[in-house]
């Protein structure tokens, strides 16, 4: 007997766009029958006509953008329905009807490009089989209203998807401008912002010590820990940026795929929900594995990836897979798992599924809102706004803001070893460097 996947491989894939219309229902009817060949069932089946339809449109060249209102709104829903309905009129998940709102739930889930004898795929049936179970005794009125949330649901999910992907469009873009600033400026810039950080760490030093006259020098540093550490954070994002900015050529590629770009999407949105402050605040977790995970947030938006043919910047998928790996083992180590439940509608009742999704969308709002300010932020930063409007400068004129770079840096040094000799006297001693900023 062959196997399914040998079974697969007799389904042909027409790249002729006027034909692809007529091939369709061929192509799902055979597969439903290869489905039920291998008794693989009802949810794993939608699975197959999910990917196979994915797999067409990308040969064809007509690959769904997911960034729309609707996930599915141009997908065959009526072929696979016809193709489905003769063998799986009576299972529970095609009588519960509405196969659009089942599709759109697995693209959210990233179910259409699971293998077929996933334990996600078996986990989604299971839970879906479960919600039919509370709906058999339930009134007509609670039913609906389940359908109601749960389409708000879906929706709230997807909008969350295209802003985190928005979102990251826009650090990106941030993150390329410093880039190309950075190439141009870099040592002046960088000099500058280092005895600045210098200056503002010897100002916060000799204000402590006045109004603590009891401290001692270690004790000094200590309170001054966490400011210091900040400001040679912010030093190496920009030699980072300098550094990947000269590798950015090899990272490019004109033609970035659309469902590459849904993939991107569901990898971001799951960072998000592991990583996000605002979803950590609530967690049992250590100051240095909050750190972790936010310096996974952050990166996440902080390095350019590839770009699509229509000029979408986004990272790769391999690295957002990585980052995705590194927020799970994290959280796993500090006894948390699970937290993509968040994608998985909870309750024991349909009536406590009901309040659970009117939650979840509550919660999902708050995060579009909170965002769509980060975004704005961006599109507001000062810094940014300077660095674009020195890049457009003739290069004349840059030569002499480099110069008067030069000079900010060297006024903030002679005021910093001012201020550190008043400290120095203050305490008696000559204080280390403080974190590394001489």
């Amino acid at each position: 007997m062959t196997t399914l996947q040998d079974d697969l491989k007799t389904i042909c894939i027409d790249d002729d766009i006027p034909r692809l219309a007529r091939n369709r229902a061929r192509a799902f009817k055979q597969l439903v029958e290869i489905a039920r060949k291998h008794d693989i069932g009802y949810t794993r089946t939608v699975a197959l006509l999910l990917k196979h339809e994915t797999e067409s449109q990308q040969s064809a060249g007509t690959t769904q953008d997911f960034m729309g209102n609707s996930l599915l709104a141009e997908w065959p829903i009526t072929e696979m329905t016809v193709a489905l309905q003769p063998h799986y009129r009576d299972d529970p998940l095609f009588a519960d009807g509405d196969l659009t709102m089942l599709m759109t739930e697995m693209v959210l889930l990233g179910l259409h490009t699971a293998a077929t004898d996933s334990d996600a795929l078996q986990y989604f049936d299971t839970q879906r089989r479960l919600t039919i179970d509370q709906s058999s005794d339930a009134e007509p009125a609670t039913k609906r209203l389940f359908a109601m949330r749960k389409r708000a649901w879906l929706r709230a999910n997807e909008e969350y998807g295209s802003i985190i992907l928005r979102h990251e469009d826009s650090m990106l873009r941030a993150e390329m401008l410093r880039q190309a600033f950075l190439q141009l400026f870099s040592v002046e810039f960088i000099a500058e912002k280092e005895q600045s950080a210098r200056l503002e760490i010897a100002r916060l030093q000799l204000e402590l010590i006045r109004q603590h006259p009891e401290l001692d020098a270690d004790q000094i540093r200590e309170r001054l820990k966490d400011e210091i550490e900040q400001r040679v954070e912010t030093l190496r994002a920009y030699q980072l940026s300098t550094s990947y900015g000269l590798a950015l050529p090899a990272l490019c590629r004109d033609n970035y795929d659309k469902q590459d770009l849904e993939t991107a999407k569901h990898l971001l949105r799951r960072i998000a929900m592991l990583t996000h402050p605002d979803r950590l605040q609530n967690l049992d977790l250590t100051r240095e594995q909050r750190r972790q995970l936010g310096r996974i947030w952050k990166s996440t938006h902080a390095l350019r990836g590839d770009r699509d043919g229509q000029g979408m910047l986004c990272r790769s998928i391999p690295t957002l897979e990585h980052k995705l790996e590194q927020a799970q083992q994290i959280l796993a180590l500090a006894g948390i798992e699970g937290l993509d439940a968040a994608l998985t509608i909870q309750g024991d009742t349909l009536e406590e599924r009901i309040a659970w999704l009117e939650s979840a969308c509550a919660e999902i709002d708050q995060q579009i809102v909170a965002i769509q300010a980060e975004i704005f932020a961006v599109s507001a930063d000062g810094e940014l706004k300077l660095m674009r409007a020195m890049l457009d400068m003739p290069e004349a004129r840059q030569e002499e803001q480099r110069e008067q770079m030069k000079v900010n840096a060297e006024e903030c040094r002679k005021a910093a070893e001012q201020l550190e000799k008043e400290a120095d006297e203050l305490l008696s001693i000559t204080p280390p460097p403080p974190g590394g900023l001489h």
